[in-house]
């Protein structure tokens, strides 16, 4: 009787394929753990070094209440000027008074003004003052209450001497700004007032000469007192 081979049993081809590929990840881990544990504490401490070393931005943030209309004639001088929205370059419809004011303070008048006081070309290292005013209106941020009406000016900066400085002094602009608009509307009213007057007082006289030359007795005199 012939003799029977014994018989052998292995593992199926995909299984053995599964069980070298948990190994082949497995195993490079084990063995470098060092490595990768030294990579992370690397990392982190250059994250941090990084953060020590980055010069920090300071915010400094200034909230006032704007003059009221019937405190001032800048609501009506301000609605005169029709190309006020184009010079101070703001977006948007200006709705309000307080809309003005955040438009007079975003306007290039103002950004040069504070562009000279604070030598903002040389912080920002600007060679064109377009560049030092595009600087400063993206540091620079406006914001009106919804419910109280005041108007919020936060200003980024490295010095926070200079941050806090430089908000303040957008409302002194502001302030600025407004008395000469106030003198300017009630220059132009008196001019108005006047021209107003001499018209009257020119048509009363050639009135009266009308009726001198039409015979009339020369008693007749015309009050323009």
């Amino acid at each position: 009787m012939a003799a029977q081979a014994p018989l052998r049993t292995e593992p199926a081809a995909d299984e053995a394929d599964d069980g070298i590929s948990l190994l082949e990840l497995v195993i490079p881990l084990v063995e470098h753990w060092k490595l990768w544990l030294l990579g992370s504490l690397t990392i982190g401490l250059l994250a941090m070094g990084a953060a020590f070393l980055a010069t920090p931005i300071y915010t400094a943030r200034t909230t006032f209440l704007p003059p009221q209309q019937q405190q001032s004639g800048m609501a009506s001088a301000l609605a005169s000027l029709g190309g006020l929205a184009g010079l101070a370059g703001a977006a948007g419809a200006i709705k309000g008074p307080a809309d003005q004011y955040v438009a007079l303070m975003q306007s290039a008048t103002v950004a040069d003004r504070l562009i000279e006081q604070f030598e903002l070309m040389r912080v920002y290292d600007s060679d064109l003052r377009v560049d030092a005013r595009r600087e400063l209106e993206q540091s620079s941020r406006f914001s009106i209450g919804k419910k109280d009406g005041l108007i919020v000016i936060e200003v980024d900066d490295k010095s926070p001497q200079r941050a806090a400085d430089m908000a303040n002094q957008y409302v002194e602009e502001l302030r600025r700004m407004t008395s000469v608009l106030a003198v300017s509307e009630a220059q132009q009213r008196r001019v108005f007032f006047e021209k107003e007057l001499k018209d009257a007082r020119d048509q009363l006289a050639k009135a009266q000469q009308e009726l001198q030359a039409s015979g009339s007795s020369s008693s007749a005199q015309i009050d323009h007192h």
